[in-house]
């Protein structure tokens, strides 16, 4: 039996400036002006803006980050 091979495409990533606070590292969100840590969407929806990292004295970095998806434009 023939298969098929598929070939995938592997995802695109940037890079993007993060905060580390406490040892936590903060990524930006995809579509909102903060920045969110572990769990975000699955185990709780807390963010925190970028100001607040800075207030906080957590180190920025630049970290390699999955581009996020482009969405469909729905028809109007």
């Amino acid at each position: 039996m023939a298969t098929k091979k598929s070939t995938v495409q592997p995802q695109t990533r940037v890079a993007r400036q993060v905060y580390v606070l406490n040892g936590i590292t903060y990524v930006p969100h995809y579509s909102k002006d903060c920045f969110v840590g572990p769990g975000y969407g699955l185990n709780h929806k807390q963010h925190i803006y970028e100001s607040t990292l800075r207030l906080r004295n957590a180190e920025p970095k630049m970290m390699l980050l999955w581009e996020p998806e482009a969405k469909p434009c729905s028809p109007i």
